[in-house]
């Protein structure tokens, strides 16, 4: 048995310190992730408690009438997926992340503009703006169906919100597809086509959407932002990169783009 335990001890500090940097950010949620992502390595049977510092009087200040602050330092734009709960599997407390939260993690006008308002307006404790994408994706998985089946496509994606979740997904399938023709995989002669098209798709679709990103939001962002994605796999509980546990740095440009679609597409794991 284990208990989370979100603790807040107004004479200690410790732990609470907000990252000054992208690359402390990055790293804070990567070990955050790793800690939640051992909760069941321990095979005793004696019970644990993981303790999540956590500063409440920045939420529920202890003067009435008085308005907390809002400084979270890092934005992330994640699946509506329940399974992906993004602040527990970074194990973050409360008022740390900005979180937006879509079907497939797409880049749209709504996710830009909530986005924006984490970068422009909360520059000063905003250093890290995270895509982070998820194995078992429903929204992947339909997107894929309907490149793989455009006959049937009408059937899967018969309502103007699905369709545009699925449109925004297609540039990724597309990527995945021609990455994997190039290791002469194909739908006739890989009887697990489908599913690798799927597992690379989950991670260029998470690449495609923090590119846009940087793209997009660079001129908002302050200059010490960066930008990062991952991909959560539901089976470990960890985030990965494209070559490991953690979050890199998205492609700067559609060269780079194809370059990781295709180091996916051969990595044993998919």
């Amino acid at each position: 048995m284990f208990e989370i335990v979100f603790q807040h001890d107004p004479s200690r500090k410790d732990g609470l310190e907000r990252p000054t940097n992208a690359e402390q950010a990055r790293r804070r949620l990567i070990e955050g992730n790793t800690r939640f992502s051992s909760l069941w390595s321990d095979d005793s049977s004696d019970s644990q408690s993981l303790v999540v510092p956590s500063n409440l009087e920045e939420l529920l200040p202890s003067e009435i009438g008085k308005t907390p602050e809002h400084q979270p330092f890092a934005a992330v734009l994640s699946c509506s997926d329940a399974r992906v709960p993004t602040e527990l599997l970074f194990f973050e407390p409360l008022n740390e992340l900005f979180v937006v939260r879509l079907a497939g993690n797409v880049v749209c006008n709504e996710s830009v503009g909530s986005l924006d308002v984490a970068v422009q307006h909360l520059k000063e404790s905003v250093k890290l703006m995270v895509v982070l994408g998820h194995t078992g994706c429903g929204a992947v998985d339909a997107a894929v169906e309907a490149y793989l089946d455009p006959a049937h496509s009408p059937l899967m994606t018969h309502t103007l919100g699905l369709r545009s979740v699925v449109e925004h997904i297609f540039v990724a399938v597309r990527t995945a597809a021609k990455a994997l023709r190039e290791h002469g995989v194909t739908p006739t002669e890989d009887t697990r086509y489908r599913s690798r098209l799927v597992a690379v798709t989950e991670v260029i679709n998470a690449a495609i959407a923090a590119m846009t990103l940087e793209q997009v939001l660079r001129g908002s962002m302050a200059s010490d932002c960066g930008v990062a994605f991952g991909v959560y796999d539901l089976a470990t509980r960890q985030v990965l990169a494209p070559d490991g546990p953690g979050m890199v740095e998205p492609p700067s440009s559609l060269e780079e783009l194809e370059k990781l679609a295709v180091r996916v597409a051969a990595s044993g794991s998919q």
